[in-house]
């Protein structure tokens, strides 16, 4: 179980189309052909909405099967909680997130790294959801800040023009946008796994299993009692 980004989540039907490719003449004749990687385009709530519920549906199709859970058999993932997932949080990000794509990623990536960490642990992925939902309850019932940045689509190659610094309050908006640190004094390194919601990978991890989030200080945040994901709901 892991962090999908919504960008990265399509349809049967689109990973049958043509993909671009990438041509690369090698010496003999012979010529080298890679299929470029092609992100799903989301550009509204409703876009970020659907993308969810194809989520929900591959949840359910692989956990499909029976597993043990407070002394009784159940589902590892049953559909009507999946896609309930899907229908409540944008319902939520129109009632509290104002319609803000921005609002609805972030606490979109907050709550699935919550499950994530939970199905680790052993639980279904449908009480680990339930569960994840309950503990971030107050983030989907917070009014979104404003103004807020919603993401821009690349346009072309050409270098955009720099726009200038956002406070620490506005970068917030956004979970996982954050400036990091890899490494402190003395050369003890941050684990960035347990920060990007992946979890401890390694049961024998050296790293430091703290919030890497790099401050105005220059220095890291250091706090032992939350990630990156959740920096900013700790303000």
């Amino acid at each position: 179980m892991t962090v999908i980004d919504a960008k990265k989540i399509r349809s049967v039907l689109s990973m049958a189309q043509p993909r671009p490719t990438d041509h690369i003449a090698l010496p003999g004749g012979l010529q080298l052909q890679l299929e470029k990687e092609v992100s799903v385009s989301l550009r509204s709530v409703t876009d970020y909405y659907f993308a969810l519920r194809l989520l929900g549906h591959g949840w359910a199709w692989a956990g499909n099967y029976m597993v043990k859970y407070n002394d009784a058999d159940v589902l590892m993932m049953d559909l009507s909680t999946a896609l309930r997932y899907a229908d409540t949080s944008l319902r939520d990000c129109m009632e509290f997130g104002g319609g803000s794509l921005v609002w609805y990623q972030r606490n979109d990536l907050l709550t699935r790294a919550k499950m994530a960490t939970y199905v680790r642990w052993g639980w279904p992925a449908s009480a680990a959801l339930t569960e994840a939902l309950r503990e971030s309850h107050l983030e989907w019932r917070s009014p979104a800040v404003q103004p807020l940045l919603e993401p821009q689509e690349p346009k072309g190659t050409k270098r955009p023009a720099e726009s200038p610094p956002l406070d620490r309050r506005a970068r917030a908006v956004k979970g996982d946008g954050f400036r990091t640190v890899s490494q402190i004094k003395g050369g003890k390194r941050l684990c960035k796994p347990w920060n990007d919601g992946r979890g401890r990978q390694d049961k024998n991890c050296q790293a430091l299993h703290v919030c890497d989030v790099r401050l105005d200080s220059g220095q890291a945040c250091m706090h032992k009692k939350h990630t990156r994901l959740e920096h900013a709901h700790q303000e």
